[in-house]
């Protein structure tokens, strides 16, 4: 088998991680959210599903330090609303059951404990859903991330655009793509109701991510 074929019988979940990039399953760049996470959830998600790579498909309880959540923030507040935001919204995604497309819709955090804390030693404890593990499982499809480009990402919408372009970026036969305004919209977490007119999506949010992840990314 070519290098092709070798990619597509290679599971998402034995893609190894290293100090430098994550691993982010197709299937969860591509879902849509019922209600948009903010920036701030995006990436705490990110830390979440990076944290638990190693075992990632199992059912068990994860922990992480929630001073390892906060960025550039200086209290572990905002992770508290982030958990929360994560906890509630339902996701959407295309998955393939008995030979038919179904569209999959799913919690992506179950249950959390969040350890009361005084500064930074509070730790997090938290579960995948079954629904999101078993995509992860299926999964053959992914996207190495860079972390610096990740955390220097400033809006939602470029650090989508990024993701949804690296995904791509090493695909043999397929030079280009046409996705729906509506889709890719909901792809980029644009709230509903906001920036309906194309001139004010592009000039809020397509042109700025744009320009923001050619000038971070190692791609154009």
């Amino acid at each position: 088998a070519d290098m092709a074929d070798k990619r597509k019988q290679l599971r998402t979940v034995d893609v190894v991680t290293d100090d430098l990039t994550m691993i982010k399953p197709s299937e969860l760049i591509e879902c849509t959210e019922m209600a948009p996470l903010t920036m701030a959830d995006r990436r705490t998600f990110n830390l979440l599903l990076l944290n638990a790579w190693d075992c990632i498909d199992e059912d068990k309880e994860h922990v992480i330090a929630k001073k390892d959540l906060r960025g550039t923030h200086h209290t572990t507040e905002r992770v508290r609303e982030s958990l929360l935001r994560l906890m509630a919204v339902v996701c959407s995604a295309k998955v393939e059951r008995n030979g038919k497309i179904f569209e999959r819709h799913f919690h992506i955090i179950e249950d959390a404990d969040d350890e009361s804390d005084d500064g930074d030693i509070g730790l997090l404890y938290y579960r995948f859903p079954a629904k999101l593990r078993t995509i992860i499982k299926k999964s053959t499809q992914f996207a190495r991330l860079k972390k610096e480009i990740v955390f220097a990402l400033s809006s939602k919408y470029a650090l989508a655009l990024y993701e949804l372009v690296s995904k791509r970026v090493n695909l043999k036969h397929k030079t280009s793509e046409e996705i729906p305004i509506d889709r890719f919209r909901a792809l980029i977490g644009v709230e509903e109701g906001k920036l309906v007119a194309f001139k004010n999506l592009k000039s809020r949010a397509i042109n700025p991510a744009v320009l923001e992840v050619n000038g971070l990314a190692e791609f154009g």
